[in-house]
């Protein structure tokens, strides 16, 4: 589940977002997620009050709505 959630990570996703995907709780792709966070292989960011997750490797920024 580990690699199939860093190649989703193309783009911005939040965890419900992800959950949906694979079909798992929310709570169970926080600690997939803090696993590759702390590896150093995503990055998290805010925007408003919604986090989201992205690969380093991805060149996207977030910009939340004015």
């Amino acid at each position: 589940m580990k690699q199939n959630t860093y190649e989703k990570l193309n783009e911005p996703y939040q965890t419900k977002e992800l959950a949906e995907v694979f079909d798992r709780s929310q709570a169970r792709l926080c600690d997939v997620l803090m696993k590759l966070k702390k590896e150093g292989k995503i990055t998290n960011y805010k925007a408003g009050s919604q986090t989201y997750w992205i690969r380093d490797d991805q060149n996207s920024v977030i910009i939340s709505e004015v």
